[in-house]
Order: structure tokens, then sequence, then C-alpha cells
């Protein structure tokens, strides 16, 4: 048996001839093997013996490679060796009485001199010649009819992937639409099929590619590729969704059953190695019209395409098989259930209709085996055509392997025309409507609403269901506020929001829109009267709607908000690592859109409205009437009691009855709105236009991720400001962001920008309420506003709401800057000292014209994460280089930065904005502003906001200059760095009212760089950019060491973060203990020290465990998709002065090829030059935090031997840095 599965296997590979795919997969294999044995790098005796042997039978040259490696494919050498290996030519070795005498040893057993001499004996042999029947079988070409082994031998084919690379060889070299040229390529490959019509993603909001293609067999795939853009894939794995195209109603009238046997059969779950993927990834969808498989979480998707694409082209019918499939599907199985409410519907329907059949109501077990086999596998070569099957793949390969792999897979499927079933009618036509069918010992659990509407397929550019559900939705609740404060109280089912959607039957050829209120909540019984007061409520919501009609402006609002909710859900796929297939299942399953939908629009297809029909609206709301409807009611509560069933109805073996509407319910709900005898439908405010809402966006089609940031509009010459403007590209907020960054560098040369900045706060605090109309306005529009903050080039702020309340406010809040006196300012101050214990919880009013400043405030507890947060501050008052210009915990700050204020300070700033008469004084001059404006705003608002702005913006009096646009350089020269090797240190009291027993300590240590670039091992000429990715990246994983693996014990506990800067950056550590700030700071430097330790210590692969954390914490940081971080990562960029907003679009591009640059010895070399104690570049600034109660000021502690710059204030800390600017050789830029 041996020697003839040896030779027909020969007698094969003979038949097959030479394939170069063959000799791919041969040398693929031997590299992997290669590349094994040099992994493991283990040497053995045989290999020198192997050595000797290669020396004296090969050339030097190629002595450790030969016979290792294949390098050159000859046809015509395999074919003659092929021809060398016949049974005439060979000779077989077998054992004889030496197998059964030493065949129980154990191995590596030691034989004695007696058993080597039983082992020469041994040694004799005889001859044997084949016998003429086996030499016949083996000579014998293949496939030979005489021999059993042919048939189970199967032809070598090339391996999934293999095949994939061979197709796309094919598609490169194929003409779309030329099929002998497709075909006559496809022909060696074995691949039927060809591509005839293929379409990339146009104007998607995809975070990924997409493609949708159609093969020549007319299989249709929709392919989502996760890679991209810049290597962000899912590590979820990769999902599948596969419809075949056939389901219950493809049954033969006296074989029902026979569609869902089939498909069992079809979708094999036979094959060992796909065996635990299937059972735990796999769900089919049954009850569905057509059946459909979804599959996820899995890495293999080429072995998984195969494998269904077989089992669909090949099904195993065998007796076997169709008995296990019986005892699965049996009526009581959980998977064939249906749900109770859809039961109901298909009883209540008509029951000619062929979709009323039950799918579980199966006749197959009447057939014998025999007539079953001839039905399935007449069945099956009917429908299971290849025009029939569609499928959504998504997958980390890139779309062109995609395509090939779906090629190379069900290309194979036959195209048997077969034809979708199409109905034209609903089930429910042909039977009494405007009734309430009340199911018989069944809880549904729910009442709900069912009116069956023209097939909307064909609609799905306007949706007009998607135009009722948003109103439904959005009225119910004012509607049911109002019946509430009429009459009382509501029944319970009407406080929760009920469910109104389209069922997903429409490519069936019939729909239905249903409305559901569940009824699960609801403590007390549903009665008659409840039902009917839900039914009276619902239809009177939809006469409403029917009154307020198609408006553009609602079409508007709802397309605005469904973009909304879309680019949130991408943006969690992209960040989240969410698959993009199950964000698709909302009211529509993804397999429902393959068969409902053209599959070059299944992911947009019924999800946003692109196109305003007020025709199809209004057809669809006629659909919506109560002769049209059928409500679906329990008779049995949740508690399985009787319920309201009148006793006047038959008792008969229906599962439900019938009741009518009564003719006053009837009248109510048919009556227009409003009604005659309903003051509350008189009074009831119908809605109006969102005025904040913008309609001038569209979806367009983009290459990169990330919009190209905000660009410069022209203003008229005379006017003394930049405008800067730009669309968010993710469409995600109604808010805009509007920011004015005022340069007046007098001011800030001066101690008085805190005053400045309580000043504006408080301004627009209590402009704030009054900008808005009223109340209800200022809740809607969401204000929120952050506290002035001092930027690199002057004063800035910003405000984040609707656009129509935050031009109200602006100027109300700017002009008030030149309207207030010296007394005002010296009562507000006095009183801010003097109570700063109320002042929190004061109203602005009460308090004086503005708050108490920063340095008054301290919060009663502190920790680690606090104390951090001072640090951050001490470094943004330093202005170190690039730290962005705004955070919210800049409005509660626990660090003394300031002394009090003194009244030459307050004299200043009224001397510059006194009140004055703008008109008259004609020596007054304008401030100069950088105004940006993003979001949902168009150029036209863009310039609106300008001029409102320059028109209200403070004016500076004769004693001041006018100031000019600020250029980049004199911006980033305004920049500091700290000096190398100082130790500076800024010593602060706790304050005396806090009882805690703490002192803390925070180092900062700042790199610059331009500086760390060209210490390094990579200096090389690339883009500024880049270089910013390298040295994020770097501080980004030397925190993640120190946060992770040298982290002392959890009594002490140190916190260190990464504050990146555009120019340099900062590691922040800082630490809370009871211990003197000296002896804390000891503690820091000993951590560092451990942490440079660390790193050397640690091989390279250990990075491989914080790659995809860094890199997504570099991505948040550099390309935010928020709205509020995205506005302020661009107005950061304006206000340094770097007008270059590309890193958003390269970053994602260069993030991989930047980390491949970062080694151990490179991050080693960054350690010790940068952060060690003892070297001489590091730049460090320590902050030491006392409490004075503990460690008086007299105490010895408060210094150390290496007598550092110690200052007790800041703000001599920061004239001191006035003599040390950034160089032009510190900076990125020249």
């Amino acid at each position: 048996m041996i020697i003839t599965a040896v030779f027909r296997y020969l007698a094969m590979l003979r038949s097959v001839g030479t394939q170069k795919w063959l000799f791919d997969e041969v040398q693929d294999w031997l590299n992997e093997c290669e590349l094994h044995v040099n992994a493991n790098q283990q040497w053995r005796r045989s290999d020198i013996d192997e050595l000797c042997f290669r020396l004296r039978r090969y050339p030097l040259q190629h002595v450790l490679t030969a016979r290792r490696q294949l390098t050159k494919y000859s046809a015509e050498e395999i074919k003659d060796l092929l021809e060398l290996l016949t049974p005439e030519r060979c000779k077989v070795f077998v054992p004889e009485r030496f197998v059964t005498k030493f065949d129980g040893r154990a191995k590596g057993t030691q034989y004695c001199t007696s058993c080597k001499r039983e082992l020469d004996e041994c040694a004799e042999y005889r001859l044997e010649k084949f016998q003429p029947q086996l030499l016949a079988v083996c000579s014998a070409d293949w496939p030979s009819t005489e021999c059993e082994i042919d048939a189970r031998f199967q032809r070598p084919k090339p391996s999934p992937m293999r095949l994939v690379e061979m197709t796309k060889n094919l598609l490169l070299n194929q003409v779309v639409g030329c099929k002998s040229l497709a075909e006559r390529q496809s022909s060696s490959l074995n691949v039927a099929s060809f591509v005839v019509r293929r379409t990339d993603s146009q104007g998607s909001l995809l975070p990924y590619l997409d493609r949708s293609v159609e093969l020549s067999n007319g299989v249709q795939a929709y392919l989502i590729s996760q890679n991209s853009f810049g290597g962000i894939f899912n590590h979820n794995g990769s999902v599948l969704t596969i419809s075949i195209g056939v389901g219950h109603l493809q049954d033969p009238p006296d074989c029902r059953g026979l569609a869902r046997l089939c498909q069992r059969l079809a979708i094999s779950r036979k094959t060992l190695k796909l065996k635990s993927i299937y059972n735990e990834k796999m769900r089919v969808f049954e009850a569905h019209t057509e059946y459909s498989v979804c599959m996820g979480g899995f890495t293999e998707m080429p072995v998984i395409l195969e494998q269904l694409a077989a089992d669909i082209l090949r099904p195993e019918f065998s007796r076997y098989e169709i008995g296990r499939a019986l005892m699965r599907g049996m009526p009581d199985s959980p998977t064939d259930c249906i749900q109770p409410v859809e039961r109901l519907q298909r009883c209540a329907g008509n029951p000619n209709h062929q979709f009323n059949r039950l799918p579980d109501e199966r006749l197959i077990t009447n057939w014998t085996e025999e007539k079953l086999l001839d039905q399935l596998t007449q069945f099956h070569s009917l429908y299971y055509s290849g025009n029939l099957v569609r499928l959504v793949v998504e997958d980390s390969r890139s779309l062109d392997d995609l395509e090939a792999l779906v090629l190379a897979t069900f290309g194979q499927l036959p195209d048997a025309f077969a034809n979708r079933i199409l109905f034209g009618t609903h089930p429910f036509d042909g039977t009494k409507m405007g009734v309430k069918i009340r199911s018989r010992g069944v809880n549904l659990d729910e009442i709900r609403f069912v009116f069956p509407v023209p097939d909307q397929s064909d609609l799905f550019e306007t949706s007009p269901d998607l135009y009722v559900s948003y109103l439904f939705e959005t009225l119910f609740g004012k509607l049911s506020d109002a019946y509430s404060r009429q009459r009382g109280e509501l029944p319970e089912i009407l406080r929760r929001c009920p469910v109104a959607n389209l069922l997903d039957y429409g490519y069936t050829g019939f729909d239905s829109y249903q409305i559901s209120f569940n009824t699960t909540f609801c403590q007390k019984n549903c009665s008659a009267e409840m039902e009917d007061e839900t039914i009276k409520f619902v239809f009177r919501l939809i006469a409403l709607i029917r009154k307020i009609g198609p408006k553009k402006w609602l079409h508007d609002e709802i397309r605005h908000q469904r973009r909304t909710k879309l680019a949130k859900n991408f943006e969690d796929i992209l960040y989240r690592r969410a698959n993009i297939i199950n964000v698709l299942d909302e009211n529509l399953s993804v397999a429902s859109r393959l068969l409902r939908f053209p599959i070059h629009k299944l992911i947009f297809a019924g999800y946003l409205l692109n196109e305003y029909s007020p025709r199809a609206i209004e057809d669809f709301l006629t659909c919506l009437s109560p002769e049209k409807c059928k409500v679906f009611v329990s008779d049995l509560n949740r508690k399985g009691e009787a319920s309201n069933e009148p006793s006047s109805q038959a008792k008969d073996a229906s599962p439900h009855s019938e009741e009518e509407f009564s003719p006053e319910l009837l009248a109510a709900c048919s009556a227009p709105w409003p009604a005659n005898d309903c003051e509350l439908e008189k009074e009831f405010e119908m809605p109006e236009p969102n005025p904040f809402v913008c309609t001038d966006f569209s979806l367009k089609p983009r290459e990169e991720p990330h919009g190209a940031g905000p660009r410069q509009l022209q203003l008229p010459s005379s006017c003394n400001a930049r405008l800067w403007f730009c669309q968010d590209p993710y469409l995600n907020s109604r808010q805009v962001f509007i920011a004015i960054n005022l340069v007046a560098p007098e001011l800030l040369s001066q101690d008085a920008p805190v005053v400045l900045y309580d000043l504006l706060e408080t301004l627009v605090s209590s402009f704030i309420l009054p900008a808005c109309e009223s109340k209800s306005d200022f809740e809607r529009s969401n204000q929120k506003w952050v506290p002035i903050v001092n930027s690199h080039s002057g004063i800035s702020t910003f405000f984040v709401g609707y656009l129509e309340p935050v031009l109200r406010l602006l100027p109300d809040a700017l002009s008030g800057m030149s309207r207030f006196s010296i007394s005002s300012l010296n009562e507000s101050h006095n009183n801010s000292n003097s109570s700063s214990d109320s002042s929190s919880s004061s109203s602005p009013d009460s308090a004086g014209l503005f708050r108490p400043s920063p340095g008054t405030e301290f919060a009663s507890k502190f920790d680690a994460m606090d104390f951090l947060a001072d640090a951050e501050v001490v470094a943004r008052q330093l202005d170190l280089a690039g730290f962005i210009c705004f955070s919210n915990s800049y409005k509660v700050q626990s660090v003394d930065l300031t002394d009090d204020v003194e009244v030459k300070d307050l004299e200043f700033v009224w001397s510059h904005f006194s009140k004055f008469d703008r008109e008259s004084d004609v020596n007054g001059t304008p401030l100069f502003a950088d105004i940006m404006v993003f979001g949902n705003a168009t150029e036209a608002d863009a310039a609106r906001v300008a001029q409102t702005i320059l028109a209200a913006m403070p004016v500076l009096t004769s004693k001041s200059t006018a100031q000019s646009p600020p250029s980049p350089q004199s911006i980033r020269k305004s920049e500091r760095l700290l000096p190398k090797g100082i130790r500076n240190k800024v010593v602060l009291d706790v304050k005396e009212d806090v009882n805690e027993n703490f002192s803390a300590c925070a180092i900062v240590l700042q790199i610059s760089t331009s500086e760390a670039w060209k210490a390094s091992l990579c200096c090389q000429s690339v883009d500024e950019s880049s270089k910013r990715i390298w040295h994020e990246l770097i501080i980004r994983l030397i925190v993640r060491f120190m946060e992770f693996k040298v982290n002392p014990c959890k009594s002490d506990i140190i916190v260190a973060d990464a504050k990146i800067g555009r120019y340099a950056c900062c590691i922040v550590l800082a630490s809370v203990q009871s211990k003197h700030p000296a002896d804390i700071e000891q503690q820091l430097e000993l951590f560092i020290s451990k942490s440079c330790d660390y790193i050397e210590e640690k091989s390279s692969k250990s990075m491989i465990s914080y790659e995809r954390n860094v890199k997504r914490d570099t991505l948040q940081s550099i390309c935010p998709t928020k709205f509020q971080e995205q506005a302020c990562a661009h107005w950061n960029h304006i206000v340094s002065g770097d007008y270059d907003f590309s890193d958003a679009c390269s970053v994602v591009k260069c993030i991989d090829q930047i980390w491949k640059k970062i080694d151990k010895i490179e991050l080693s070399r960054y350690c010790r030059r940068w952060l060690s104690k003892d070297a001489a570049d590091r730049r460090q600034l320590v902050v030491h935090k006392i409490n004075r109660e503990k460690f008086p000021k007299d105490s010895t502690n408060d210094s150390d031997t290496a007598k550092p710059d110690i200052f007790a204030e800041l703000n001599k800390f920061k004239r001191c840095m006035e003599s040390c600017p950034m160089s032009d050789s510190d900076l990125n830029k020249s």
C-alpha cells in the first residue's frame, strides 16, 4: 500500500506538470525553516558533519545556501527529474526480521557486543521483484480508473494566500470588460470569474478605505480596509458578513423547511481546524427571509473565505449530516423560535401570502431519505447561485489583497441566474385594518403599531421614514409633558419614548413602519382604557407631524444630527478599535443592507438623508392613519395573569382575537391638528427653525483622514487683524469655536496681566446670560468659556457655543473693557482680598467686577495629581517653549503664582483702558488681533464674526502705540529655555489655613527638540514635524517605563507625566509626602536614576509592548478628533506663530517609519544625556511646596549643599529668565 501511494503521488505530480506556484511555496517553506534554525541558534554535531560534507560537494561561495535556498526556476530540469522517478528505476529497501526483533527496544538503548553480532547477521538481504499487478498500478498514468487511491488523493492547489497573490497578478493585467482576455488568463489559475465592476469610495466619512466589486458570476462584495491610514487597524480581528440570498420563502409548497436544511448543510461545521472559530464567533440568521452568516474576531480571513466558498459550492449531502441537521432543527429548538409579536403578525396576516408561513412549520420529515437527497440536490443547483451572494469583508489587508482574495475564493461559484423573491403585496393586504389584535395566552411585553407602507428600498436617498422617526422622538417628550401638565398624570406606558422605525423586510417587496411601546417596566396592568389612551396619543402625535409637514430646515437639522452621530461612531472606531460593520447595525442590519441597497451605497443608504423630497414625506405620512394600522396587544400581563379580554369575544382556536376601534376613538385619532375641542393642542408651540444649525455642509471626497487646518481669509486693508477660518471636517458639533488673541506686548512686560485676566473673565461671565434672549435659549446654547490666558504673543481667550449667542456676547464683553473706572477696580480688588472664602459661592455681581486672582484660591486638599497640575502651571507661567495655551486646570490653581496685586498695576490697566468717548478720541489706536472661527460656520459667518469683534474691540489711549502683526520669529524668541546645568529652585509655602501635614516637590526636566534631534544617532535631514513626532514618541515611551516598571511602593507615590511642547518637551515628576521637600527631591532623583538604569537593562523587545499605547497617545495629541481639542490644536499653532497645519496629515503617514528609528541604544543615550542628575546638558527646575507648620523657615533642610539659585517668588525667577531667550539655534525653524 505504501509503495502504491508513493508512485501514484509521483504520477499525479507528472500530470500536474511544472507549476511556478509550487516552486514559490517550496521556496517559502525553505525560508521559514532557515528562519527557525537561525532563531534557535543551536548547533549540533550533525550540523558539523553536514558542513564537512558540503565542503567536499559544493563551491565555497554556496556552501551554506546550497540545497537550502531555491534561486532559479527551471521547468525543464524539474520535468527531467520527474521522468527519472519511475518504478523501473527504483529500489525499495524494507526491513524484515530486524524490525520484529528490535522494534520493542527503547530509543537510545546501548547495545552490547552480542547484540552487535546479531545486527551483523541481520544485514543479509534478499531480492524481490515487484509483482506484475503492483508494477502496472505504479506505472499507470494519472488518474487511473483501476486504482482507488486516485479518488482519495487531491491534486495540489495553491494555498489561499498564494492564490491571492496569483489573482492579484491577474487583476493587474486584466482589462475590465474584456472577457476573452480575462478568461484566458484565469483558466491556468482555476479562477472561473473576473471583476466586471469596481467602485472605490467617493465622498465617504469613513476612516478606512472602502471598495465595492462585482464579479462576472454575479457575486458582489463590499471591502473595507482597516489599514488605510498610517497603520491604524482594528485589533479586534476581522469581520465577515455573507448573505447567500436564499431563505424559507424559496421552500417548495410540498416541502417546507427544505431551504433551512440546505443552508445548514451548506454552512459546514465539520472542519476541525475551524471548529472553535465557527462555534464561538459565527452567527447564522435563520429567522430572516434570506439567510446570512456573520463572523468576527478572527484573523484567518483567507482560510475562512476558502472554507465558506467550498461549503456553499459543494455541501455534503449525506444521510449522516441530514440526520444531524434535522436533530438540531426541531421546532422546539431556541434557534428556530421567533419573537411572539412577529409570530402574531404572521398569524394575523393574509394566510395565503407566502411570507406568513412560519419557518418552523416544516414537512421535510415526511420525505424518505432518497427523496430528500434528490430534493436537496435539485434545490441547491437551482438557488445557490453567484448572482444572489453578497458579502461584506472588513480586514487589515489592503483593498487589492481583499479583492484578490474574494475573487480567488468566491469566483468559483456558478451563476445559475436565480431570481430573488419579490412579492409586490403586503402580508396584511386582504385583511381588516384599523383593529386591535389581542394575543391569547402570550405576553408580548409591548404594544406595537404596524403600518403597511410601500417598498422603501428605492427611497434610500430621501428616506422619509427617518424624517418621521426624528419628529416622533423629538415631539413625544414635549407633547407628553403638555398632557401631564393638563391632566395631572400620564399612564406609565407614555412616560418613556417608544421606538419608531422601519422594519427591514423591504428587500422582499414590502415594508412596515412600526411604533413599539415597552410594557415591561409598567407596575400596573395595561387596561383597555390605557391601551385606548396610548392609541389616541400616538395618532394625535402623528396628526401633529402631518400638520408640520415637510420642512427644509427640519430636513437639514435631521441631516446634521445623523452626520454628527455617524462621525462620533467612526471616531470610536478609530480610537477604540470597534468594528465598522457593527456600527452599521442600527435599525437595518448589515444582512438587510446587503440585499436591500446597491452594493456601492451600502454604508450610507438608509442612514443619511442626501436629498430633500417633500412629495416622498407627504406620501409616507398618508400611510400613517388609523384606518391603515393594526395594533398588537397582550391578554396577559408580565406575571402571566389574565388581562383585558372582552367576555363577548368568542373562544375559538385562533391564537388571537380582533377588536375594532370604537367610533369615538376612531374620530379622535382621525381629527386634524389642532382639534376643535382641545385647548392644549391649540396652545401647543410648534417647532421653529434652529438658528444655530449650519446648512452649508456636504460630504466631500477627501484623501486624508484629517483636514488641512485653518486658512487665512482676506480682510480690508484698514483692519488691524488677521482672520483664520476652518469648517469642522468631521461636522461632529453644532457649536462654533471663536478665539481672539489681543496682541499688546507692553501689557505683558508689567505685573498687570493677572488683573486683566480677571477683568475679562468677569466681563464675559456677567454678559453670558443677558446675551441670550431667554433662560431656555441660554441652556440650549450650552455656552462654555475659558478664562483669559497668557499666550506667546498676547492675551488670548476663546468661546465655544452656538454662533448667534456668541455674537451677541462678544461685543458686550469686549466693549466693557473701556467702561470701568479705577474706583470700581480698587473696590472689587479689596473685596476679593477680604473675603476669599465666600467668593467661590457668590455670584459675579455680589463679588464685584472680577473674582479673586488665581493666587488667592487654594484647594483644601491636594494629592500627587493636584501638585502635578501645580508644576504644570509653573511651567506654563514660565513660558517653557511651546506649552499649549489652554488648560482646564487654569481655573483652579493651588500654587501661589503671584504676590498681592498692587494698586500701581490697577492704575496701569486703567491708564490704557479708561472710560472715554470712542468717536471723539482721535489719538486712540486699536490693538492687533488674531481671530479664528472654527466649526459649524461658513466663510460669510466668519467675516461677520470678524466685523463684530473689530467694531467692539477696546482701543488703546494715546499713551500707547499701534501694534503691527507680530512675526513668527518674534513670537518664538519670546519663549524661554531653562539654563543648562543650573539648579533653579522655586520655594513656595503651603497656606496657613491648610491642616494637611504634607509637603510636596516637583522636578521639571526640559529638553529642546532641536538639541535632542541633533544629538541623536538618527540625525538626518527630515521635516520639522517628523522631529517633533520622534521627540514626542521618546518622551511618552520613557514616561511609560516610569509609570509601570520602577514606581516605588504605594505609600510614596511618584507621579510622572509628559508635557509635549512645540519646540521643547518636559517630563514632570511630582510627589506629595510627609517628608521635607528636600528629602522628596532626593527620592525623585533616585527614581530618575533607577528609570535610566532600567531602560538600559531592558531589551529592545520590551518596547513593543508599549508601542500601541504610545502611538495612540501621540496620535490623539497631534491629531485630535474631538471638536474642542481639534480647535485648540489649531489655535495653538496660530498664537505660537507657526502657520503650518500639516502635522495632522503627515503624522499618520510617518509614525511607523519614525518609530523604527527608536531603539534601545537611542533611548539609553537620550536618558544619560538629558535626564541623568550629573548630565551637563540637563535643564531642570525644582519646585518645593513646604508646610511651614511642620518645617519652619530656620530648618536646615531648606537648602542643600549644592547651593542652587532659590527664588521665593515666581515673578523674580521670570525676570531672571528674561536674559536667556530661546536662540535661533534652539528653535526648530529659522
